[in-house]
This record gives structure tokens, sequence and C-alpha cells, in this order.
């Protein structure tokens, strides 16, 4: 589901987003299913990170999580 605004809240901060999900049907070697993740501030300034999902599960426990980690 693409296109989803997550509000904060007036004066709050962060130096990160964290998202957690799942992939179904994700490649049976374990390098799951990407995406790009656009994030947009109020200052209308934007940056984009491809963000990698395992497959639920785990292609029938044969693979490990895929890890994520990338600042926008």
């Amino acid at each position: 589901m693409g296109g989803q605004t997550i509000p904060m809240s007036a004066g709050t901060s962060g130096r990160s987003l964290g998202l957690l999900g799942a992939a179904t049907n994700a490649p049976t070697d374990g390098s799951g299913v990407s995406g790009t993740v656009p994030v947009t501030y109020t200052d209308g300034t934007s940056s984009k990170a491809t963000a990698a999902f395992s497959d639920w599960t785990l292609n029938d426990g044969s693979s490990k999580p895929s890890a994520w980690s990338r600042r926008c």
C-alpha cells in the first residue's frame, strides 16, 4: 500500500524512521522483497531509501530474516 502519511505531532523530532513488515511469496534465496520508501519533510525536502522484507514464513524456515538499515 503506497502513499501513506505518518504525521508527527508539533514539537517532535527524530533521526530515524523504523519500519516493521513482512513479505508474501518472497524469493527463495532469502533476499526478500524490496521497494522504495520516499520521505518528505515539512521544509519540502525529500529523500528515498530502499526497504526489503523477508517472506513471513522465512521460506518455510530455510532462510534468515533480511536485515535492512539505511538512513534517509
